[in-house]
């Protein structure tokens, strides 16, 4: 989990592969402290919806993302 500030909690779940789905705890956290954006971030360079809530996005979308804030 990361608090941003002006951007609320982000709950983030590293994968080593291209692909992955987040484990149970990841899901059992988010629906405690119901952060405002969730992603699980992988080795690919893909950007895809896991779910309405979830988001898949590569480390480097990641750091574009948190750069931007």
């Amino acid at each position: 989990m990361l608090e941003i500030p002006k951007h609320g909690l982000w709950a983030i779940e590293v994968k080593r592969g291209a692909t992955g789905r987040p484990e149970r705890g990841f899901h059992i956290a988010c629906d405690d402290l119901r952060p405002n954006r969730r992603f699980v971030v992988n080795a690919g360079e893909d950007r895809y919806p896991l779910s309405p809530e979830l988001e898949a996005i590569g480390v480097g979308g990641l750091a574009t993302e948190l750069g931007a804030l």
